[in-house]
């Protein structure tokens, strides 16, 4: 038998040149640009926001598959360019290779529509406000149907702006049709795309709604990027991070940067924008990752939000037909300046530089500071469940530095201490010298706290500003979608989203800086095999140390000792986790008479 490839190579031969369709034409543009619903919310966001849209709608049926609706306000395309708009390389936003040389679009290939025409249908409505159609009350709707059968333009009464209806993707390509994941999935991604958008234009007003309900809504009246990051992400990533401007020959980078205490088992949440534009860049992260690489733990990466501004001539946006990566024609420079801008950030010195290098004060307290003017109080059971803002995890006090401190994973006001195998700890605390099992302090004060939340109806949960996906085997997916009660009480909330994979969306706030796969994978089997709570719970403690040991500064271990003291009332001195090191027992320890 010959190769499968045989008869493939006879075929082509056997073929004369000839030019291809503009449906098949657009259709292979479309797979490079058009991978997933996602990618046509990406295209027509980023049409809306050049337009000038102040406000942008959008609507999604069957996470994409079925609808994806966008409307806005801009300026509108003008009814005689309706037709090219749907033309492949149509465009309003280049006009010659000069203008190729300085991108300020976010789109400016003119392959967005026509592509998405070719495997949807697709229905494209626009109204412009200039003199020549001031009294015009209607726009003008075109429909496109099977690829390239482009309907008549006609009126439709609409407001000024544009509106893009596309429907039945892939319903001609079904070989691509086959691949989308779970309607739950799709909008999974397409949530994040918006987003990412959202967060790099707090002027812009976006509704997000999916099957008819309200997903996401940002004001476009809010006034900065921390009120928009707010809205997006929670209180805790800006309480948990520190901001940075540093700017350098032309180079600016500004925003906001997560503490190692909120960072993160996989690279989810790391947003990177150049010049308002998400972008992915090997230099970047490489720089990033140089940058904070001895004061993260191995396994977890960084949290951010950042913005690169640079003169637009001096990078090539014009290389992924996606737009994705780019190209600067001065990489090493870039690579260099982002790296410098974040090992001053990470060293604790002031990160609001200019030029001049002057030293500004300090603008925040910082969660450490405040940890420290609680005082012991910060630790107390009845503080714990009474006021919200306290309701953090023990690893986040044990992580907790001040702002006006270095960013280390390790932080430490004395060196009178001393850390063995990542564990113990010896130190002096108020005229004693104590060697301390920190991890066994942690695990008893978690493991207390899990009890009594389980025992008054369940442990307490916290939502994953992105949730994380984990794949199990089919049987335990059923298992764990038929007892999604009993998980829940454990404090976490899980949906299954294919045969076997699972969304995890809430995790045990006492665990938020856990391994959660790792976690999850212990407690199925524990589950399914009826093991009591008490001892899944006593396991479940134990994950509180995933992330490691972190070394606290004096006022810390005190607070975490009478914590462990207050968890453990009713056990003698002899059974804490720790000794003291006086004379007599360390004679003791080395068989010494005196």
């Amino acid at each position: 038998m010959l190769p499968y490839y045989s008869d493939m190579a006879v075929t082509v031969l056997s073929q004369r040149i000839h030019m291809l369709s503009i449906a098949l034409v657009n259709q292979i543009a479309a797979g490079e640009v058009i991978q997933r619903p996602a990618s046509v919310v990406k295209e027509l966001l980023e049409n809306s926001l050049d337009a000038g849209a102040s406000e942008i709608k959008l609507d999604i049926k069957k996470g994409g598959r079925l609808l994806i609706s966008i409307q806005d306000n801009g300026h509108g395309i003008h009814p005689d360019d309706l037709p090219l708009a749907l033309a492949q390389h149509g465009t309003s936003k280049l006009m010659s290779q000069t203008d190729l040389e300085r991108i300020t679009t976010l789109g400016f290939r003119g392959e967005a529509l026509s592509s998405i025409a070719s495997v949807s249908r697709l229905k494209l409505a626009s109204r412009i406000a200039d003199e020549e159609h001031a009294n015009e009350n209607h726009g003008w709707v075109i429909d496109v149907t099977q690829g390239d059968a482009v309907s008549e333009q006609v009126p439709i009464g609409m407001v000024v702006g544009t509106s893009v209806e596309v429907r039945d993707l892939f319903f001609n390509t079904p070989a691509r049709r086959k691949f989308l994941r779970t309607d739950n999935t799709e909008f999974f991604h397409i949530r994040e795309i918006v987003r990412r958008i959202a967060l790099s234009r707090y002027d812009v007003s976006f509704h997000l709604k999916h099957n008819n309900k309200t997903i996401l809504q940002c004001s476009g009246k809010q006034k900065n990027f921390a009120e928009r990051a707010q809205t997006i992400f929670g209180k805790t990533f800006l309480a948990n991070s520190f901001e940075l401007d540093y700017e350098r020959n032309g180079l600016r980078l500004w925003g906001w940067f997560g503490h190692p205490e909120i960072a993160r088992n996989q690279v989810d949440q790391q947003y990177f924008y150049l010049n308002g534009r998400v972008i992915r860049d090997k230099q970047v992260n490489h720089a990033i990752r140089m940058a904070t690489q001895d004061n993260l733990y191995t396994g977890k990466h960084a949290v951010y939000v950042l913005f690169l501004e640079m003169d637009v001539s001096h990078v090539d946006v014009n290389v992924h037909p996606a737009k994705h990566e780019v190209r600067f024609h001065q990489a090493r420079d870039v690579h260099d300046f982002v790296f410098s801008a974040l090992v001053q950030a990470c060293d604790g010195r002031d990160v609001r530089e200019k030029n001049n290098q002057e030293q500004k004060p300090q603008e925040y307290n910082g969660l450490g500071q405040e940890i420290q003017e609680q005082g012991a109080q910060y630790f107390s059971t009845q503080n714990y469940d009474r006021n919200p803002d306290l309701q953090s995890s023990l690893k986040s006090t044990m992580y907790a530095t001040s702002r006006n401190k270095h960013w280390h994973k390790s932080s430490s006001d004395s060196n009178n201490s001393l850390l063995i195998e990542d564990r113990y700890l010896i130190t002096q605390l108020q005229g004693e010298t104590f060697l301390i099992d920190v991890p066994l302090c942690q695990e008893i004060i978690v493991l207390s706290k899990l009890e009594n939340d389980y025992a008054t109806g369940g442990i307490r949960r916290r939502p994953l500003l992105v949730p994380l996906t984990m794949i199990v085997s089919i049987k335990d997916a059923a298992f764990i979608e038929s007892r999604a009660p009993a998980f829940e009480r454990l404090g976490l909330k899980l949906e299954r989203i294919a045969l076997d994979s699972l969304l995890i969306r809430e995790i045990p706030l006492l665990l938020e800086y856990a391994d959660i796969i790792s976690l999850l994978s212990d407690i199925i089997p524990l589950v399914k095999s009826g093991n009591s709570s008490e001892g899944i719970i006593s396991m479940m403690s134990r994950h509180v140390n995933d992330a490691g040991l972190v070394n606290s500064d004096k006022q810390m271990l005190i607070q975490l000792m009478a914590e462990v003291r207050s968890a453990n009332a009713d056990s003698s001195s002899i059974n804490m986790p720790w000794r003291t090191l006086d004379s007599e027992s360390l004679s003791n320890l080395m068989k010494r008479k005196n």
